[in-house]
């Protein structure tokens, strides 16, 4: 993501902000936060050209980096990698159990054996 894209996602940050609760604004809200999410993905789950945020952060990382924790820290010594299956595990439940009202992707497809 470039200055501009970043500019840009703020703005529209601050516009989803500012209009999620206002009911006559709920098809704008809804596409904002489709198009914000969607660079929270890599963008080769669907060949987009777009790069997103996920594609920036793991372009340099090799296995060893993304095994252990960034930064020192006492609080913590989980990898990289642990953050980002723990933040894919809780959208696979938000979004597919309380959103979707379907399966958890980790269930389908043997998901959790693979």
């Amino acid at each position: 993501m470039d200055l501009k894209e970043r500019i840009r996602w703020n703005e529209n940050h601050k516009l989803l902000t500012n209009i999620i609760n206002k009911p006559e604004k709920h098809s704008q809200a809804i596409q904002l936060f489709l198009s914000h999410h969607a660079l929270l993905h890599s963008s080769a789950i669907d060949d987009s050209s777009v790069v997103t945020l996920v594609d920036v952060l793991v372009k340099n990382l090799d296995e060893e980096i993304n095994r252990k924790y960034p930064v020192p820290n006492s609080d913590t010594k989980n990898s990289i990698v642990w953050h980002l299956w723990h933040i894919a595990r809780i959208e696979d439940r938000t979004m597919n159990i309380l959103i979707g009202n379907v399966e958890q992707i980790l269930f389908s497809d043997c998901w959790l054996k693979k």
